[in-house]
């Protein structure tokens, strides 16, 4: 028997279960992927579960924003409702970095995604801030399947201050409303 027919045997809708374990800390630098391998990475980001995000984390940044940066250019061949969604996707991620890390994503002139003015794997964030911005990146990557989900997260307090959790978990309750 599984976990979660132990944990849930009782409740007869069916429940998504996602499991946490924040021990990838390595978070894997964007730059030293192809464009395929960083289109991979945030393909993968999107299924279900919350495991191997040290891979994924900032090429899903990366690609979101390379995604974002080209339908806006003004020679973009792009339909309009493609960059709007685009748009609004994008700004969705970093409304969840920025509550949760207290900053912005910014864009070098390299084109590479950068916080606190560093490209994303030069930015020397804490543990607490490696869990944290993969945390909203998954919670972003998988939005539309969060409904009717558990999250089990083992001691995320390992690793994050007390405030820290606490607005992480008041930013859980925002974005996942029916978890």
């Amino acid at each position: 028997m599984s976990l979660r027919d132990k944990v849930f045997s009782s409740i007869t809708t069916s429940l998504g279960v996602l499991y946490f374990v924040p021990k990838g800390l390595n978070l894997a630098d964007p730059r030293q992927n192809h464009k395929a391998a960083l289109q991979s990475n945030f393909d993968q980001a999107k299924n279900p579960g919350l495991d191997g995000y040290e891979h994924r984390c900032f090429s899903y940044i990366q690609t979101l924003q390379n995604m974002e940066f080209e339908s806006s250019h003004q020679r973009s061949t792009h339909a309009y409702s493609v960059i709007q969604e685009t748009k609004e996707e994008y700004e969705k991620l970093e409304s969840l970095i920025e509550s949760l890390l207290k900053t912005r994503i910014n864009r070098s002139i390299s084109g590479d995604a950068t916080l606190f003015g560093k490209p994303l794997a030069e930015t020397g964030l804490s543990d607490g801030q490696k869990v944290l911005i993969q945390l909203a990146v998954a919670l972003h990557a998988q939005k539309g399947r969060l409904d009717d989900t558990v999250f089990l997260m083992d001691e995320p307090e390992n690793h994050l201050h007390p405030s820290a959790l606490i607005e992480f978990l008041n930013t859980l309750e925002e974005v996942a409303t029916n978890a």
